[in-house]
């Protein structure tokens, strides 16, 4: 199912009626949002804002969504978006949006939002919910792959590696029996399951096979990807390599919901002697540690202190 085949009719009815902003940012929002672009917060109110406005429901279950994924998946927001992602999971399912394909969004929403707040200690409700919403869907909807690399994800921080990449593998099959093309979200998830298992070659395999296509990466999941990468060369004991795929401190300033696993490979690297620890370095990890603070991302400022 094409959950998003409901918006180009509604793009050419707001453009048609004058309203050729709202048609645009319909279309450059999720854009910001996967680029990590700081223009989407400014973005994301204002495309709410027009919902109301124009009364459609839809549009606006939409354009929440998307703020949650900038403000969750990009920012950590942890428990000052609590609030937020569950009003946007209460309308969702009402009469008026309950038939709306990005209802299904604001499940993984939530389940985002509380890995942010704490990804060990809610690890088992997050797999739960994941579970639950994808039992309602099937391969052919496009939140099949978002919502199965979650369930990995949650699946994995319960001290199951094998059980996700398992699942890993059984929904990329699934979404090639119906030809749909995993997208390439599944590259870091995978690589960090190999990690886990011990099995660096075939995650720094995967790292650097993804990087033929990294013109067509979203910048989210690139990041992502080099921290696996980098990951993986470490544990090869390659501590070079695993130096120059290592995204660096400003990259992480962006992608926000890296700095537990960054600052671990940072740790890592300091020990082989392949990363000074020197002031540049305490002061990004302390603006990262205040960023986590300030938004509640609970175990993330955990790992960092």
């Amino acid at each position: 199912m094409d959950v998003w085949a409901w918006l180009e009719p509604l793009q050419q009815e707001l453009a048609a009626s004058g309203h050729d902003h709202v048609a645009r940012m319909i279309d450059e929002f999720p854009y910001l949002v996967q680029e990590s672009d700081p223009r989407a917060e400014a973005m994301g109110p204002e495309l709410i804002a027009a919902a109301r406005a124009l009364d459609n429901p839809w549009l606006e279950v939409y354009a929440r969504h998307w703020l949650a994924q900038h403000r969750v998946g990009n920012n950590n927001h942890g428990t000052t978006a609590l609030r937020y992602v569950t009003e946007t999971l209460e309308m969702a399912h009402r009469p008026e949006t309950q038939d709306c394909p990005q209802a299904i969004c604001a499940t993984q929403d939530m389940s985002m939002t509380f890995e942010s707040v704490d990804r060990l200690g809610f690890a088992a409700d997050r797999e739960e919910v994941c579970r639950e919403t994808l039992e309602r869907i099937t391969p052919r909807w496009n939140c099949y792959d978002c919502l199965h690399r979650e369930l990995c994800d949650a699946v994995a921080d319960q001290g199951r590696p094998q059980e996700a990449l398992d699942l890993a593998l059984h929904s990329i099959r699934e979404l090639e029996a119906v030809d749909d093309e995993p997208s390439p979200g599944y590259v870091p998830v995978l690589a960090r399951l190999h990690n886990d298992l011990g099995n660096p070659a075939e995650a720094a395999r995967l790292c650097e096979e993804a990087e033929a296509d990294s013109d067509s990466e979203a910048a989210t999941i690139q990041q992502a990807r080099y921290l696996e990468w980098s990951r993986a060369c470490r544990l090869l004991g390659d501590t070079t390599g695993a130096y120059e795929h290592l995204p660096s401190a400003d990259d992480v300033f962006v992608e926000r919901t890296l700095s537990s696993g960054w600052a671990h490979e940072v740790f890592e690297l300091v020990q082989f002697g392949a990363m000074d620890n020197d002031s540049d370095l305490g002061v990004s990890l302390q603006k990262l540690l205040d960023h986590s603070e300030r938004v509640g991302s609970t175990r993330t400022t955990v790992d960092l202190a």
